[in-house]
């Protein structure tokens, strides 16, 4: 992947005809968390690796807690392996995410800030996902570092003729307390309106899951003809179950949050002799 200023990164490849890229797009995993469900993550996970995905984490792959003087943080929640004597939370939260990743390292293609990484970044004055991708760069770089938003611009050539095709994404972790009835569905038109140069629109935040096709008309300059292009805006839901118990959730009566992410599979499509990108977009459940 390319990195390129202001938190815009490119990804390529070479296709032929026959072949798809397909991408898992996942937030919220808060990975450290007592109540991730790491078995469905690696389920998906494995099956990202076994399509050779490439795999976009947009934002809170950490949940970061259980630091000292976080007004959030409730000793149950914090799993036991993090509460060895003598040993440093935070390292250990680092460590075990690292051995998990890095057996995915050459599919992760890009890890995103959320709010509980900048949380730490701004109460402890530590970032721990550069120190996260550092160990996953340390033999080879392949994994970057995205913002709390950026774009993604993925270009496709095609083997036989060297044709290129391009898809565009906005990434954003997402803002706001949640709505608990409209789950932030209402937000759409603003998404739109605001990225229309956007094939597709990611975000997460408040572990809802939703998928809406939104089309919008545009004008062909070179030959005078409308035409209508489809953005898809996914709100990517999360992979930690509410407590059942007490805390946070709880308290402010969150919804239960859909767990799973989305993949999005992009193959070529032939067409009066012309190849087109066209894609299409599953939920991972």
């Amino acid at each position: 992947m390319e990195k390129k200023p202001l938190n815009i990164h490119r990804l390529s490849r070479m296709m032929k005809s026959s072949e798809e890229q397909w991408i898992l797009n996942v937030s919220d995993v808060h990975f450290d968390s007592k109540n991730c469900d790491r078995k469905l993550l690696k389920k998906h996970f494995d099956l990202a690796k076994k399509r050779n995905a490439w795999i976009i984490i947009n934002g809170d792959w950490l949940d970061v807690m259980g630091m000292k003087h976080d007004p959030r943080s409730i000793p149950n929640d914090i799993r036991p392996e993090y509460m060895k004597a003598g040993g440093s939370y935070l390292d250990l939260v680092i460590q075990d995410s690292y051995e998990f990743l890095k057996n995915y390292k050459d599919n992760v293609k890009l890890i995103c800030y959320g709010n509980h990484e900048t949380n730490i970044v701004k109460r402890q004055q530590i970032d721990p996902l550069k120190y996260l991708a550092l160990l996953l760069n340390q033999n080879q770089k392949c994994v970057e570092l995205g913002g709390y938003q950026g774009a993604i611009i993925m270009k496709f050539q095609r083997t036989a003729t060297g044709d290129r095709r391009t898809s565009k994404w906005y990434y954003h972790h997402g803002e706001g307390g949640g709505a608990k009835r409209s789950k932030g569905i209402l937000n759409a038109d603003l998404l739109v309106s605001q990225n229309t140069w956007a094939d597709v629109i990611t975000s997460g935040h408040d572990h809802s899951k939703w998928h809406l096709p939104f089309s919008v008309n545009q004008l062909n300059e070179r030959t005078d003809d409308w035409y209508t292009r489809r953005i898809d805006i996914l709100r990517s839901g999360s992979y930690k179950k509410k407590s059942k118990e007490f805390g946070w959730e709880i308290e402010k009566n969150f919804n239960e949050p859909t767990l799973g992410g989305w993949w999005v599979r992009y193959f070529l499509e032939k067409e009066k002799n012309n190849y087109y990108l066209s894609k299409t977009v599953e939920e991972a459940k």
